[in-house]
């Protein structure tokens, strides 16, 4: 009968599971990052099951609670005999330390953390019995009691009854939950229940985990949003079962693991490793030796483990790094990202030979600042390990990878390590054994990837992206500048004439063949003028004009008003826009063009109260132009007033684009005309950054 190779001996100290500080050593995050641990580590536990293909995440904020909920459709679920061993704190119930393999995480103890944090949070006063529930192969309703040293569960089976009104109440708020508990009895549905607390959202970590696992669909819901990350691939990630390569391990490490099994025989320990599963050749290693069959690994002595381990490194060859699964560029780029490397290498130290391969992507961010995404093997890590400990020294200063990525700005950088032989030394630390060692190959491939030259724009990508834009405002007409900035602003298009005139192209194609309404885009710099009436009689036009007549129909809103109001715009294509709130508050909109003609503003004086102050409302562009255009425009109005004796007071206010809009709504730069009016004063206050009025959200 083959042993369970699940039987790994670690012995935590039983009450840091149940304490906010023994739990920060334990997870290696603070309090307000439990929540992102819960998260990550259940879609974990749930992306390591078989035939997993819907996972649902769903955060309810109560008025005293928070509810974390995870569904799945893997196999197997939750038995009662695993719930008693999850529960079971005096022993870590995984598998997972020890082992050198490509997997997912390396506590062991996981769930045990996730129970303790629903239990530690709590005031004394205020927990409840329960602070947990899981629908598995039944249901139960879980507490914790604290007895002396010890952790005691309280677990309540749930009756059929109960079972119904639970699995009701916990997928109300997410139909994709709701999809996976209803007629499904592989399904498992494990909820933890905190108190209201400042936690981090864990959206940003959903999101990464989706994209590093393209074979399942997980969704997402909270009180803002529902979010779906779609699967990509049918085809799920394989892994190495069992042990692994015998040359991942150094002789240390494969001593520690042999007595870690308290009942495994030599032999099954040995077939447990890679080119040696074949039950003739761990026998033929053992038949050169002294060493019984049947004898425990866990009993061998340091020389009899010695000479083991030389010999099945002598049978065996080193593993190549190609053979590691990686998500790879063809599913990175299907969920966005616009540049992608790849490295393959092997760690080699003293005592052992580990391969890696590290992806590096880069996507388009919405943010005006670079960001790292930080992931080992197909899950995201909470510990920051590259950017705290990989630097290396460039004229004598040291350099991190937030050095190398400062000017990367509207991108997300992921990185992503894949490797069986990642220690983490210490949660607590975010430490990792091997990563100096990657340090070349990690610094080059984020630089590669930070450099964003020509992007080869997917036709698909960039309409999905306009059909956003376009239905988020869907009371609005667009032209294709105010498109293009959108998608600059929200989604890091490339600022450039290159990429303006690409999507000129994409929607030129996509209007042609009905892909998108061609009806929803104008072109304002080509003026139409209709001189053919269409009516055919005169009961048909007088019809059509009263109706007009009565519809236009309105009187003066302002004459009683304290002040006399108008907005002036810079760039007529935006006019739409503001038109609307204009319309609704009856006051006159002004298109400057640029710089206003003399009779424009000859005009706006004459119909200026002469009883009352007038306020100018001003929209422009923030560059020296634009700020050039408010400035002089302010003075010739002024002058004007002066010219036509009117001595009214006049105020102008610029209430777009502000600085603090910029900084607020994060918005791209556009690149500096340097023939501008003032420029030089501009530069030195803004460097050579400038921000068109078309990035700001119509919203």
């Amino acid at each position: 009968m083959e042993e369970d190779v699940t039987q790994i001996r670690w012995k935590p100290r039983v009450l840091d599971f149940v304490t906010i500080d023994g739990l920060q050593r334990i997870t290696g995050c603070i309090p307000n990052s439990f929540l992102r641990f819960i998260v990550k580590e259940l879609l974990d536990n749930a992306l390591d099951k078989r035939n997993v293909h819907n996972i649902a995440v769903t955060i309810i904020r109560l008025s005293d609670a928070v509810l974390i909920q995870i569904a799945d459709d893997g196999e197997p679920t939750i038995a009662e005999q695993d719930l008693l061993k999850i529960l079971d704190f005096s022993r870590a119930p995984s598998s997972k330390m020890g082992i050198k393999r490509v997997q997912r995480g390396v506590l062991g103890n996981a769930l045990q953390c996730c129970f303790g944090i629903s239990y530690a949070m709590w005031d004394d006063d205020k927990r409840p019995t329960h602070t947990a529930f899981i629908k598995g192969e039944k249901c139960w309703n879980i507490g914790l009691k604290i007895e002396g040293d010890d952790v005691k569960p309280l677990i309540e089976p749930l009756t059929p009854n109960q079972t119904v009104d639970v699995k009701n109440c916990t997928a109300g708020s997410n139909p994709d939950l709701q999809n996976l508990t209803n007629g499904d009895s592989h399904s498992t549905v494990i909820e933890f229940k905190l108190p209201p607390f400042d936690f981090e959202s864990p959206l940003d970590d959903v999101k990464y985990i989706a994209i590093l696992n393209p074979h399942v669909t997980i969704s997402y819901a909270d009180e803002k949003q529902v979010l779906t990350f779609e699967a990509k691939s049918n085809e799920p990630l394989s892994f190495y079962d069992d042990f692994g390569d015998i040359w991942w391990y150094s002789f240390k490490d494969f001593m520690s693991l042999a007595r870690s099994f308290d009942n495994m025989s030599v032999e099954s320990y040995v077939a447990h490793f890679k080119k040696f599963r074949d039950r003739r050749y761990a026998s033929e290693i053992l038949s050169s030796t002294a060493i019984p069959k049947s004898a425990k690994s866990s009993s061998l002595d340091d020389v009899a483990l010695k000479e083991l381990f030389e010999r099945m490194r002598a049978k065996a060859k080193t593993t190549s790094p190609r053979v590691l699964p990686v998500v790879g560029k063809t599913a990175f780029e299907s969920q966005g990202a616009i540049k992608y490397v790849l490295k393959r290498g092997v760690i080699k130290t003293e005592d052992k030979q580990v391969p890696y391969a590290l992806e590096v992507a880069a996507f388009p961010s919405y943010s005006h600042y670079p960001k790292i995404v930080e992931c080992i093997n197909f899950t995201v890590s909470l510990y920051q390990p590259f950017t705290r400990w990989i630097y290396t020294s460039e004229n004598g200063k040291f350099v991190t990878i937030n050095d190398i990525v400062k000017n990367a700005t509207n991108l997300t950088i992921l990185v992503h390590l894949v490797s069986p032989n990642l220690t983490w030394l210490s949660p607590s630390k975010g430490e990792m054994g091997e990563l100096g060692y990657l340090e070349k190959s990690l610094l080059t491939a984020t630089r590669t990837v930070s450099k964003i030259g020509t992007v080869n724009v997917d036709d698909n990508k960039v309409l999905a992206c306009v059909r956003i834009i376009l239905d988020e405002h869907h009371q609005l007409l667009f032209t294709i500048r105010q498109i293009f900035y959108r998608l600059v602003a929200l989604y890091g298009f490339l600022n450039t004439r290159n990429m303006y005139s690409r999507l000129s192209k994409i929607l030129r194609e996509a209007r042609e063949l009905r892909l998108i309404d061609a009806e929803r885009i104008v072109d304002l710099t080509r003026p139409e003028y209709f001189n053919n009436p269409k009516y055919k009689a005169l009961d048909e036009y007088m019809e059509t004009k009263l109706k007009g007549l009565i519809d236009a129909f309105d009187l003066d809103r302002w004459s009683d008003q304290p002040y006399y109001v108008e907005v002036w715009i810079e760039k007529e294509a935006l006019s739409r826009v503001i038109l609307p709130i204009c319309k609704k508050y009856r006051i006159n909109l002004i298109v400057c063009k640029g710089y206003s003609s003399y009779t424009q503003i000859y005009e706006a004086v004459k119909r200026f109260p002469k009883n009352k102050p007038v306020g100018i409302l001003y929209l422009g562009d923030h560059d020296p132009s634009g700020l050039h255009i408010e400035e002089t425009l302010k003075k010739r109005l002024k002058e004007e007033l002066k010219r036509q004796n009117i001595y009214t007071p006049l105020y102008l206010k610029r209430v777009a684009l502000t600085i603090d809009q910029i900084q607020q709504f994060k918005l791209p730069a556009s690149p500096l005309k340097k023939v501008s009016q003032k420029c030089k004063e501009y530069i030195v206050k803004y460097e050579n950054n400038a921000w068109e009025l078309d990035a700001l959200d119509p919203a």
